[in-house]
């Protein structure tokens, strides 16, 4: 690295990613009718950290696990400020996940 090269700053919309993480919280919640672990508020904070690194290139994945669903995992493209849900099982498509994403789409 050159010594006077300038700083490199990604411009993301922080504030949108977190509003997309909150509202994917919510749908997760009322799509899947069940309460998760994390409180919203505990799920959005697990973004910081990749938000303050400004390493992007790769998406990210937070699980939001509960009873009804283990092994549920969201899946947050910081570039497009975009989520996707995936539900572990046999099926190749999980209904509920394919439902999910449905709306999460939208986002």
């Amino acid at each position: 690295m050159r010594p006077h090269s300038p700083k490199i700053v990604l411009d993301l919309d922080r504030d949108r990613i977190q509003t997309v993480l909150r509202e994917a919280y919510g749908i997760c919640q009322a799509t899947l009718s069940t309460s998760f672990d994390l409180t919203v508020d505990e799920f959005v904070a697990k973004i910081e950290p990749y938000l303050q690194s400004n390493r992007v290139t790769c998406l990210i994945s937070f699980d939001l696990n509960n009873k009804k669903y283990p092994g549920l995992t969201i899946d947050v493209d910081l570039r497009k400020a975009s989520v996707f849900a995936r539900i572990p099982s046999r099926a190749r498509n999980h209904p509920m996940q394919v439902e999910l994403n449905r709306y999460l789409k939208g986002l």
